[in-house]
């Protein structure tokens, strides 16, 4: 009989950097373990269209990878595509499990699987040269993985606070292989691209990589400052084009208003990989962004042009207390925070004479290039890591204790954010895998009963008994559900059958009447008893 190909599963849950990180280290392990068969699954459709929308991209993807929206019903999903034990790798982003249930279900699915977290954009963290190790209080509530994938090691201060500091590795940015750079800067639809042709018609190419107002990041006054004095610097040369990548998350249309004064054949909003658009630019203008690194990448003068608030605790700290960027801390961004400043910086990068434009890739190489060819090495590493875990688990070796506790607390979030289909399936795929499954069954429909869910509470409690009759807290709970929802009949039913099922007899009305004591009308629990006396009468 045939073996069936092992799986590498791609969790892409958030955004189209997911993809672009990831992609490198997909294309090599394809290349090199051919046999391997690589599946993605997307969160929602709009990531998928983004990814549609650069062709060079989404050729090197679909020629490596089936390309799947995450369907409502996976199981049915999974039935007819694989087998769970074909999954051997689950790669997700790092973001937290919880606003991604999906994962949660697919790990759960998938038990053997090596787990691996990784970075979802080039963003830099925190500065190991400053800053301290610290130890995870909690380090699995974060997110449940066996590695966690960083793209540099200044990353690892910060991250030590959330996960196990030897799960981590840094093997650099893959996005930034040459081979990858040159493939994606020779692809034919970048050739043939809009942005292209634009940049060969101008005399100076600008590119902004843009973010919107937000509570935490920009306040709405700064944006609007920053848009305009941007746009009005840039059209004071009169050969000059931009070209504008937009946050994922971004309303373009107020930016679009003050770009409507101007000719539309010199701007242009673009969706293609950030750095493709840094290599055709002259000077790239930031905001606030992980794009600074691209831009490095590319060999292009790369300026930060951005107004911090207080709000952000994530924030870098200067000695008087004024609040600035890593990229600003680490020499990797020329600061800008006016329109005279940007003026300023614009004239000196045109000009390339400045020192600072070569301390800037001094400054990148320092602290972005760990490694000649980081996917090779992400790809070589898990495969090593996978033949590892396999080793274990036929070992026994594999032993989480806190598992159980973790899911419960997964299952938890999922009903206080009212996701309680994601909740009763993260309870399914558990049973048969855990001993003690009645209890989460149980704890279920305790958490749905408490905010009204009283159905669906009733159809928990019910599972529980299925799979544990013995199980007397659960029989209370749901008489006291059933009454509640004046279903007398099959209250009593429970009652009796649970009597039946308990070897000792125990009296269930006493535990019923302790239970519900202060808390259900008397009237309730006298139906409930008449309705036992007249049982028993007849």
């Amino acid at each position: 009989m045939m073996q069936s190909a092992p799986v590498l599963m791609l969790i892409v849950a958030t955004s189209f950097g997911e993809v672009d990180w990831i992609l490198p280290v997909l294309s090599a392990f394809k290349k090199k373990n051919p046999q391997w068969q690589i599946m993605t699954l997307f969160g929602h459709k709009e990531i998928f269209e983004s990814l549609v929308h650069n062709r060079a991209i989404y050729k090197e993807f679909a020629a490596i990878s089936s390309l799947n929206i995450v369907p409502r019903e996976i199981d049915l999903f999974l039935s007819r595509n694989i087998s769970p034990d074909q999954v051997k790798i689950i790669l997700k982003d790092f973001n937290e499990d919880e606003y991604a249930p999906y994962k949660i279900y697919l790990e759960s699915r998938c038990p053997d699987a090596l787990v691996v977290s990784y970075p979802h954009s080039n963003y830099i963290y925190s500065n190991r040269t400053t800053e301290a190790l610290k130890i995870a209080a909690s380090p699995d509530a974060y997110s449940r993985h066996d590695i966690f994938l960083l793209c540099s090691e200044h990353d690892i201060p910060y991250w030590s606070g959330y996960v196990d500091v030897p799960k981590i590795r840094a093997f650099g940015y893959p996005v930034f292989d040459g081979w990858w750079m040159e493939r994606m800067l020779h692809a034919a639809s970048f050739e043939e691209s809009p942005e292209m042709q634009m940049a060969r018609n101008a005399g100076k190419v600008f590119f902004h990589i843009s973010r919107h107002p937000h509570s935490v990041y920009l306040d709405e006054d700064d944006y609007f400052y920053l848009v305009q004095s941007l746009v009005e610097e840039v059209f004071s040369y009169d050969d000059a084009v931009l070209l504008i990548k937009p946050h994922p998350r971004q309303d373009i249309d107020s930016f679009a208003e003050v770009l409507a004064a101007y000719d539309p054949s010199r701007w242009m909003f673009s969706g293609l990989q950030l750095t493709q658009l840094c290599s055709l630019a002259d000077v790239v203008v930031s905001f606030f962004s992980s794009g600074i690194i691209n831009a490095l990448a590319a060999g292009k003068p790369v300026i930060e042009f951005y107004r911090f608030n207080d709000k952000n605790p994530d924030w870098r700290r200067l000695p008087n207390g004024a609040t600035t960027s890593i990229y600003r801390e680490l020499g990797l961004a020329v600061p800008a925070d006016t329109r005279q400043e940007l003026a300023l910086q614009i004239k000196s990068a045109l000009a390339g004479t400045d020192s600072v434009w070569a301390y800037q890739q001094k400054a990148y190489t320092l602290h972005c290039q760990e490694r000649e060819n980081a996917a090779e090495a992400i790809s070589n590493c898990l495969l090593k890591e996978w033949a590892a875990k396999k080793e274990r688990v036929a070992k026994g070796e594999v032993n989480d204790e806190n598992k159980p506790a973790r899911q419960l607390g997964y299952m938890r979030n999922f009903v206080e954010k009212g996701d309680y289909q994601a909740a009763e399936e993260l309870v399914e795929s558990l049973v048969g895998r855990y001993p003690n499954v009645a209890l989460f069954y149980n704890e279920l429909a305790v958490y749905l009963y408490q905010r009204g869910e009283v159905e669906r509470a009733i159809r928990n409690f019910a599972n529980c008994l299925g799979l544990d009759p013995h199980f007397g807290v659960a029989a209370v709970n749901l008489c006291r559900a059933l009454m509640e929802k004046e279903r007398d009949g099959e209250a009593l039913e429970v009652i009796l059958s649970f009597q039946r099922s308990v070897a000792e007899k125990q009296d269930v009305l006493v535990e019923l009447q302790n239970a519900l004591k202060g808390q259900l009308p008397a009237e309730m629990f006298d139906r409930l008893q008449k309705m036992l006396n007249d049982y028993h009468a007849s």
